[in-house]
């Protein structure tokens, strides 16, 4: 699902990611090569895996915001349904016990919904941060497999 501060071409990102990686997983025979080469495909190995665990942490990270979502939203409706109880049982300035109640429910309803703002913006800069790491592996590594192919007999 897309909302204002994520980019909604997350996806396609992710799937060049994929599609780029998997076309240069063919670096292959690594064993095969000697000195400078063999430098740079253990080179190769070491940023495919930095590859993969940024993939992961990506998801990982995802799928965090995305649990903090529901809860604060499963945690929100829990308290919009008891506001919307104190609402209807009395108007403001009838019941000072009710009106504190109902104060108090407005604020911790404020509360999550900045909350879930605070968590959509960290998780949105922790993405972008780990994008932004993912791509500058992925140049040297297309880098290094072009290296490694122009020297290929």
């Amino acid at each position: 699902m897309s909302t204002p501060m994520m980019p909604k071409d997350r996806r396609s990102f992710s799937h060049l990611v994929n599609s780029t990686y998997s076309r240069l997983y063919d670096d292959q025979p690594l064993n095969q090569r000697s000195g400078t080469l063999t430098i740079l495909s253990e080179r190769l190995a070491f940023l495919r895996q930095a590859i993969q665990k940024i993939q992961q942490q990506i998801e990982a990270r995802q799928k965090l915001s995305e649990g903090f979502k529901q809860q604060l939203g499963e945690e929100m409706a829990g308290f919009e349904q008891l506001l919307s109880e104190v609402k209807h049982s009395w108007r403001m300035g009838y019941n000072p016990s009710l009106d504190a109640r109902r104060n108090h429910l407005e604020k911790k309803l404020t509360d999550l919904r900045h909350e879930l703002r605070m968590n959509h913006l960290n998780s949105w800069r922790d993405i972008v941060w780990l994008e932004r790491e993912l791509r500058e592996i992925l140049e040297e590594y297309l880098s290094l497999v072009r290296i490694l192919n122009s020297s290929s007999p």
